[in-house]
């Protein structure tokens, strides 16, 4: 199993092209892509880790 920061996985993210699609102040972040359909949600909380 891996361990990552969620803000190390956002990084990521954005660096492949994901741009930030909405975040209203709630505990999540949705994320979009200019060519792939669909959307990634990720907990806001840039210090927790996540095991996958």
């Amino acid at each position: 199993m891996k361990v990552r920061k969620v803000s190390e996985i956002i990084k990521q993210l954005e660096d492949a092209g994901w741009y930030l699609y909405r975040h209203n102040g709630s505990s999540h972040r949705q994320f979009k892509h200019g060519t792939i359909k669909g959307k990634v949600t990720v907990n806001h909380r840039a210090t927790l880790a996540v095991v996958f």
